[in-house]
């Protein structure tokens, strides 16, 4: 009962009976997608790899494009960035130089923290303070441990006396010969003997630091290598240098307060002892602290410092020092206490610069 006419109904049939079984196959053969007709994971996977393709070659042509333009990094753009990169490595270098040399130097350090008493300790009675007073502590070759040559004493609070005795002035430390230098020979030349030059011996402490004292005096009377201490942090501290061993020709204090430092016969840097057969033939001092120029007392953020020579027992030299006094003022980024000077003898008085 339709209202086409008849061969048209025959033409339409013809051709929807024929198109059924390509419809049937094509949505078989299709992989499971929307509506069964498209694998959009498939697209989207193939989209992510060629826009990552695309990243790639886009890095790599600029890469290219930077180095041929010298924007690599690897070549500065101007004087100005040149001269900075050379100064950027150039400290580099010396952090590096620096921090091997604090790790060498913790290696070969000795600290005595806490020797009359811990810092926030307190008196309370004034039998405990006068026996306190009478303390004193004698430092020897036994408080120092094997291959330790850097002392440090720190953190502690008197009254009460640290005496650093000449026993320090036996340790040994050794340096090396020169392995590449060789001695000359001559044939047939029986008092030139072609040996190799032996380790030279050094005695006694390399350096002295005293940090964080209180209310105490500190005796050096021991050997200092390199005629070396540094006093920091340090509030009612006489530091007494004294006797032929105790040479102490480089003094740096930094941030202490009433610091008083006395020199009794002790030598200069430059001393040249004499050579004596026994200790009983008297001092063989022959040039003391201050009369050569290199001996000096440097000093920053000090206040109330006062430095004195002492010669058979009665004051030579004196005079006092104080960072505000002399005039230290804050500039720029630095702090008045990190204004340094300079305090040595010139021209028979002690003369602060």
């Amino acid at each position: 009962e339709h209202n086409l006419p008849h061969y048209l109904l025959h033409f339409f049939t013809t051709q929807l009976t024929a198109a059924q079984p390509m419809t049937m196959a094509t949505s078989t053969a299709a992989k499971k997608g929307v509506a069964g007709r498209i694998d959009y994971d498939s697209w989207e996977k193939r989209a992510s790899s060629l826009n990552k393709e695309l990243d790639e070659e886009d890095e790599k042509e600029k890469e290219l494009a930077a180095s041929a333009l010298g924007l690599d990094g690897k070549h500065a753009r101007s004087q100005a960035e040149a001269e900075e990169k050379a100064k950027a490595q150039d400290m580099q270098k010396a952090k590096q130089t620096l921090e091997a040399y604090e790790k060498r130097e913790q290696g070969v350090t000795e600290s005595l923290s806490g020797l009359l008493g811990p810092v926030g300790d307190e008196d309370n009675t004034t039998a405990q303070k006068e026996e306190k007073h009478q303390e004193i502590k004698y430092i020897t070759r036994e408080n120092i441990g094997a291959g330790k040559r850097v002392l440090t004493i720190a953190d502690t609070k008197g009254p009460g006396k640290i005496i650093l005795t000449q026993d320090i002035s036996n340790l040994e430390s050794r340096t090396a010969a020169n392995t590449s230098l060789k001695p000359k020979s001559y044939e047939d030349d029986a008092e030139n003997k072609e040996e190799m030059h032996e380790a030279t011996v050094h005695r006694g402490i390399i350096k002295l630091n005293l940090r964080n004292l209180h209310q105490c005096t500190v005796v050096v009377k021991c050997k200092i290598i390199t005629g070396t201490i540094e006093i920091s942090h340090c509030e009612d501290v006489t530091l007494l240098v004294e006797g032929d061993d105790a040479t102490a020709a480089t003094i740096q204090a930094d941030l202490c307060t009433n610091l008083d430092i006395q020199f009794h016969d002790a030598p200069s840097g430059k001393n040249v002892p004499l050579r004596v057969r026994d200790t009983n033939s008297g001092p063989t001092t022959t040039l003391f602290w201050g009369q050569d120029h290199n001996d000096r007392i440097y000093h920053a953020g000090v206040s109330n410092l006062r430095v004195r020579t002492f010669r058979d027992g009665f004051v030579d030299l004196d005079t006092t020092s104080d960072y505000k006094k002399n005039g230290a003022k804050a500039v720029g980024n630095a702090a008045a206490e990190e204004v340094q000077f300079v305090t040595s003898v010139i021209e028979d008085e002690l003369i602060t610069e």
